[in-house]
């Protein structure tokens, strides 16, 4: 079984209801993520930019709670898009990870720890300030 291809398959459908919360969240999060391979990681991280929004909230959404530097890396991709929705879920799975264990890999990542920054202050959306705080007072980036 090609695991990317069919992850990809059920994240590029077209809904976001019961049927995705009740059926398709816990077949990704038990069956798909675990069965990725490295190069399958590779090529996820790597076609983001061009998903839908819709596709980036709900591998957001499944990446919370999956402890893997994989994982992590691409909840670092997905913190730079300008989606509201699709931010707040990102920072929702970012706070579900162990920082002692990721905080070297996101020092990596100064554009990351810069974003997660000035997201603290933000005014619009009291959720993403607060989760982007959180996250900078966890992983010790004040």
């Amino acid at each position: 079984m090609d695991c990317y291809k069919e992850l990809d398959t059920v994240l590029s459908q077209p809904y976001l209801g019961d049927t995705f919360y009740d059926a398709d969240v816990e077949y990704v999060m038990d069956v798909l993520l675990p069965s990725l391979e490295q190069g399958e990681w590779c090529t996820l991280g790597a076609c983001l930019e061009e998903k839908s929004s819709l596709y980036k909230y709900k591998l957001a959404y499944c990446i919370e709670g999956y402890d893997t530097s994989n994982a992590f890396n691409i909840l670092m991709n997905l913190i730079l898009c300008h989606d509201k929705n699709i931010l707040e879920e990102v920072l929702q799975s970012f706070t579900s990870f162990d920082s002692f264990k990721y905080k070297e890999q996101l020092i990596t990542f100064p554009q990351v720890i810069s974003i997660l920054k000035d997201l603290s202050s933000c005014k619009e959306n009291p959720t993403i300030g607060r989760l982007s705080t959180s996250i900078c007072d966890t992983f010790g980036l004040q």
